[in-house]
């Protein structure tokens, strides 16, 4: 995938979540569960800790470094998820809301200082192998989200469901 091509697909996905989340009030955000004790701020807030990593991997890329968690385990990603749940349980959905937005201004800003052949080459950089950072970096940021989307979507779907009924 060009740079180019990266960059707006990022956006779009993200003016595709904010639609569905314009869709919600404040309170569905913060009271509606979608799994067990994970409302839909506490999956936004995952959504931003995953694309956080991202922008931190982007960064050390480009300083020629490994990043974090580029090898890891379903039972690391698991006990991840758990610990972030845990420290952003609490926050306010303003700070949550901030940070989701926020972070994908910042995953661009790192793309826009690579080079299109860094973004889009694979084998740019040696912990990649075969991969281009943007086949690497789709994962932590488009296909996350679109996979969390469609779950707020669906909830709302059936809401609205219901409310026709």
């Amino acid at each position: 995938m060009e740079k180019s091509e990266f960059i707006a697909k990022l956006k779009h996905e993200r003016e595709q979540t904010e639609a569905v989340l314009s869709e919600l009030s404040e309170d569905e955000i913060v009271e509606v569960e979608l799994w067990p004790d994970w409302t839909i701020k506490d999956v936004l807030a995952h959504i931003a800790a995953w694309e956080a990593e991202l922008v931190l991997g982007l960064a050390k890329a480009r300083q020629g470094s490994v990043p974090r968690y580029r090898s890891i385990s379903e039972a690391e990603v698991d006990k991840l998820n758990l610990r972030w749940h845990r420290e952003n349980k609490q926050r306010p959905l303003e700070r949550v809301l901030a940070d989701f937005r926020g972070v994908r201004t910042q995953s661009v800003r790192q793309l826009d200082e690579m080079s299109a052949e860094d973004v889009s080459q694979p084998g740019r950089f040696k912990w990649l192998a075969e991969e281009s950072i943007a086949e690497w970096a789709i994962e932590y940021s488009i296909e996350h989200e679109i996979e969390h989307r469609v779950e707020i979507a669906d909830w709302l779907k059936t809401k609205q469901t219901q409310d026709l009924s």
